[in-house]
């Protein structure tokens, strides 16, 4: 299956801040998204219109399954949902830590978290994606 990451890698000075795109071009057509974040948990919201006939657009189904991800954000979540929002599990933050012998190393701290929202993950809940004429900004 074709498959598109929408933050394959995300800059530590970029947790917290919101984030806009807008269509992106790419060979499944136009593709826009959002990050909002929720306290340590980023809200995704994205929107991707198929190329070729407007009917096809509209109609908001793919001639061919795509599989979204936000592995930068949430490596266990994607989606087939052309259109929708998830709210991802908080990314792990690297923190440095103090080695007996006084060295500063980097660790790896996150707390697991229930995660809802579309796409799929262990025990998550899928919403109905936004209604026909809604934006996601």
């Amino acid at each position: 299956a074709d498959s598109v990451d929408l933050l394959p890698t995300v800059p530590a000075d970029w947790l917290g801040q919101p984030l806009e795109v807008h269509d992106l071009p790419t060979r499944h057509g136009r593709l826009s998204f959002a990050i909002r974040w929720h306290g340590d948990r980023p809200a995704l919201l994205w929107d991707l219109v198929a190329q070729g006939a407007p009917e096809i657009a509209d109609s908001g189904v793919s001639p061919k399954q795509v599989t979204l991800r936000c592995s930068g954000l949430d490596p266990a979540w994607s989606t087939t949902e052309r259109r929708g929002e998830a709210l991802l599990a908080a990314p792990e933050v690297v923190a440095p830590l103090e080695t007996a012998d006084g060295q500063l190393t980097e660790s790896s701290e996150s707390e697991p978290q229930a995660a809802s929202g579309a796409g799929s993950r262990a025990g998550a809940e899928t919403p109905d994606p936004l209604a026909p004429g809604e934006s996601f900004s």
